[in-house]
């Protein structure tokens, strides 16, 4: 019986990014017994996918060769490293079995990042979540073109129900705010954040900010700030579990985030995101869209994802500029409203046919 294991031990973003991998496994071999090897932190992320058999978490401190010997006893016939990491080149001498990887181009990222020399314009790489597909090679597995899943339990659901419903949010039209990121290069200055805020509550929405623990000292200050007038900004931040978290993001009309694992949290549950970006270089960007898709012009129905998408400069290098610098009142709702409407009138042909149309429009 064909066996293989997916290992990717983080982070958020990149386990999501997998998940095109998963899906398109599970459907071009559905005898197959599909593990994933990951995190314990990070196993809610990919725990609830039905196309998965069995989740294998790597325990805190917990020796690579115990994880071995437990990856061992399911007689794993194939082996996919998604990590490229020195942990998954020690799993792949632990356990015997047909190994492959795919190019992370390390060298490329670390020139660009040392020395500013920019040789991916020599050879742009394709998507993330396309480039795990180089993995799988073995077996004859191809992209689908669909988007990141992030399947959630109905436990985290009715979490967050409840947490909306005891702040009286149950009914509001929620738009969720993710103004935390691990980088200074990838934060959006507090200033446009709280500006954003209350164009948008005076727009008549809710704003929602999300996040974990350490970003509680950011959303309090938003919080603090009167942010959102008289229609005050709500905080989740550190409240809710990665699949709680999820739940809530299910829930909003849109997600406003810088280059974080919650922008591909959002996109795995379906909620249009407003992806704001730093200082990069755009072939080298993650990507969850497939390389034939284009941010004016969306190719399926989840790309609503990077519409509307914006680049902003280092944030430690700015002052907030005028007000026209920010996102414009209610923008990211008013493009998405757009963009229901073109889907609207394209939804009365079939989803092969409309893939079509707007690939012709690229210039596919």
């Amino acid at each position: 019986m064909l066996c293989v294991l997916l290992v990717r031990f983080s982070s958020i973003g990149d386990i999501l990014l997998t998940t095109p991998l998963v899906r398109a496994l599970a459907r071009r071999h559905p005898e197959a017994k599909l593990v994933y090897v990951t995190k314990r932190a990070m196993a809610p992320l990919v725990a609830d996918n039905p196309h998965l058999s069995d989740v294998v978490a790597l325990e805190p401190d917990e020796p690579m060769r115990h994880l071995a010997r437990r990856l061992r006893a399911l007689a794993p016939t194939h082996g996919l490293d998604l990590h490229g990491s020195i942990r998954s080149a020690g799993l792949r001498l632990l356990v015997r079995c047909r190994w492959s990887g795919y190019g992370k181009r390390k060298l490329a990222r670390s020139l660009l990042i040392a020395t500013k020399l920019d040789v991916y314009r020599r050879r742009a790489p394709g998507p993330v979540a396309e480039r795990y597909f180089e993995a799988a090679r073995r077996l004859d597995t191809r992209p689908d073109g669909g988007p990141p899943e992030f399947c959630l339990g109905s436990g985290a659901k009715d979490r967050a129900a409840q947490w909306l419903a005891e702040r009286g949010l149950a009914g509001e039209r929620l738009v969720a705010l993710a103004p935390g990121a691990a980088h200074a290069t990838k934060r959006w200055p507090v200033a446009h954040w709280s500006a954003l805020a209350e164009r948008l509550a005076a727009a008549g929405y809710r704003p929602v900010v999300v996040g974990g623990p350490e970003d509680r000292g950011l959303a309090q200050q938003l919080v603090g700030e009167g942010a959102g007038g008289g229609n005050p900004v709500a905080s989740a931040a550190g409240e809710f579990s990665l699949q709680e978290t999820g739940a809530l993001l299910a829930r909003a009309r849109v997600v406003v985030s810088g280059d974080t694992g919650v922008m591909h949290m959002a996109t795995g549950v379906g909620t249009p995101v407003v992806a704001l970006f730093g200082p990069t270089v755009e072939r080298s960007r993650c990507s969850d869209r497939p390389s034939s898709s284009s941010a004016s012009f969306p190719t399926a129905r989840w790309l609503p994802s990077w519409i509307g998408r914006s680049t902003v400069g280092p944030a430690q290098r700015r002052a907030p500029p005028p007000a026209r610098s920010a996102i414009t009142a209610a923008s990211p709702i008013s493009r998405q409203r757009r963009w229901r409407q073109r889907w609207s009138a394209s939804s009365r042909e079939p989803r092969h046919d409309a893939r079509r149309r707007a690939l012709d429009r690229v210039g596919r």
